[in-house]
């Protein structure tokens, strides 16, 4: 029990404060003991955190890369190489071709095909299809408005008949055969192509055979009808052999 001081302009005696723990100086810091015990006395010490870990060295570059890298530079320059010889090659190889086409010998097959002259009307065009078969056709005469002689066949409604002559010659020292009406067509100045039609006569004159079998050195003559537009102007007249299928063909331009 609290003892009052016999004077009252006497404080009280002072009082014990709180409970403090009894310290120990470690390392030149107070520590505090609990129980009388050091709580590092076992050797652990106070966890200040871990220590960053020494950074890694950077990779060595390898040698065998740089290597590798100069071969693939070796290749790719191999590659264009190749691919400059190559054009060079074709370049050289367009300019023989062309070079041999200009030569007389080709120059003079050339003017016997399509489009290598301006053929007209009365001249004579030689071709040659797959089959090795030649022949010299010439286109001699045109009829703008021939008619039936048979009485009976007439053109259909808008339409008009137009004929043209032809005369072909076997020249290819073997046998020709085939059909003269299936390899001729005509075209008009719009670029419409008209293939022959079945007439038994014509005013024109004597109609073409429709199998011509010709030996070596032999021909034929006649007319082939053909049904255009009333009003149309031809201005084409072509003869492809192997009824029109061959790669050869004969052209006439019309005035």
């Amino acid at each position: 029990m609290e003892q009052r001081p016999s004077d009252p302009s006497q404080p009280y005696d002072e009082q014990p404060g709180p409970y403090e723990a009894p310290t120990r100086s470690r390392g030149g810091a107070s520590v505090p003991q609990y129980g009388g015990q050091d709580p590092y006395a076992g050797g652990q010490q106070p966890y200040y955190g871990q220590p960053y870990p020494p950074q890694a060295p950077p990779p060595k570059k390898k040698r065998g890369a740089k290597i590798a890298g100069f071969g693939c530079l070796g290749v790719v320059a191999l590659v264009v190489l190749i691919v400059v010889a190559a054009a060079v090659g074709s370049k050289n190889n367009t300019t023989v071709n062309t070079t041999a086409a200009n030569t007389p010998a080709a120059a003079g097959k050339s003017a016997a095909g399509a489009g290598s002259k301006a053929a007209g009307l009365g001249d004579t065009i030689e071709v040659t299809d797959v089959a090795g078969d030649k022949l010299a056709v010439t286109l001699k005469k045109v009829d703008a408005s021939p008619h039936a002689t048979s009485g009976f066949e007439s053109p259909d409604s808008g339409d008009q008949y137009y004929a043209a002559q032809f005369e072909i010659k076997d020249v290819g020292g073997k046998a020709w055969s085939d059909s003269p009406s299936n390899c001729v067509v005509v075209k008009d100045a719009k670029g419409q192509t008209f293939q022959s039609t079945i007439v038994s006569a014509i005013s024109s004159g004597p109609m073409m055979a429709d199998t011509a079998n010709l030996a070596a050195g032999d021909s034929t003559l006649g007319w082939i009808v053909f049904e255009v537009p009333k009003g149309d102007k031809v201005t084409t007249v072509q003869f492809t052999p192997l009824s029109g299928m061959d790669d050869d063909t004969a052209q006439w331009k019309l005035s």
